[in-house]
């Protein structure tokens, strides 16, 4: 049986997926989880929706907003002989990571497609600074969730998770990246006094939590190789970022609770 996340409505929020499906639409969600998704797609959008999900006790839950629901293991089980395509869009939310064998999910995903249609995607991105400022201090450790989720088996970088994509003849047509800085991760990590910080924060990708993607065949040409820089921020942004951080770092240094601008709102309120 795979984790349970989200076992309550707080914790979700519509995700930055859905965005670009239609109204209407026929579905196929990977890993459906607690069905929060299937529930927005079906309530929202009148969608009908297939899942897969390969803990029992989470498809109970989201078979209640779809047409059909699989419990099975990506991996490992016959999940896919029991789907009757096509589908509009294949919905993969934080799912790649999970598997050990990400490219045959996802050329079976794109066997399953419409012509014209969507494979909707979001992994966290192993290149953010937070990661990265931890490796240099010897340390990758694991969380219940988030970048270094414990039951993680496949990391990606930009360039990783384009060159999957792109052999398995899909390009980026859309994009639109969830930004945030180290000390706001669950990681907790700090520019605050470290030498290379100015270099860091400029790096490509270097505030890019999780990339999310809208992807589609080519056109049956040779596959594409697509140029992808990541994002870097300008200068301004990066100045504001440092700050800020060093902002949160002193708050936390001092035994505050929270951040400087905190302590001297409420000193201004008393």
């Amino acid at each position: 049986m795979g984790k349970i996340y989200g076992l309550t409505e707080e914790a979700y929020t519509p995700s930055p997926l859905l965005q670009w499906v239609t109204p209407g639409s026929r579905v196929l969600e990977l890993g459906a989880a607690m069905g929060y998704m299937t529930r927005y797609m079906k309530e929202e959008l009148d969608c009908r929706v297939t899942g897969v999900e390969i803990s029992a006790e989470m498809a109970r839950h989201a078979a209640l907003y779809a047409e059909q629901m699989v419990v099975g293991n990506l991996d490992t089980d016959p999940w896919f002989e029991t789907i009757e395509g096509p589908f509009d869009y294949v919905v993969m939310g934080d799912v790649l990571e999970h598997l050990r064998n990400p490219r045959k999910t996802l050329e079976k995903a794109v066997s399953l497609l419409k012509p014209g249609g969507f494979i909707l995607s979001s992994v966290p991105n192993i290149s953010h600074n937070a990661v990265v400022m931890g490796l240099l201090k010897g340390e990758f450790p694991y969380q219940s969730f988030g970048l270094l989720d414990d039951t993680h088996v496949h990391f990606f970088t930009r360039k990783s998770l384009f060159e999957l994509f792109n052999s398995c003849g899909l390009l980026s047509v859309a994009e639109e990246s969830n930004l945030m800085r180290p000390d706001a991760t669950e990681l907790k990590q700090y520019y605050a006094f470290r030498f290379l910080a100015a270099f860091m924060v400029r790096r490509p990708d270097a505030h890019v939590y999780q990339f999310i993607n809208k992807w589609q065949l080519s056109d049956g040409g040779p596959v594409v190789h697509q140029k992808s820089e990541g994002i870097r921020l300008g200068w301004g942004s990066a100045i504001r970022a440092l700050m800020d951080d060093m902002n949160e770092y002193l708050g936390v240094k001092l035994g505050t609770g929270g951040s400087l601008t905190k302590i001297f709102r409420k000193k201004d309120s008393e």
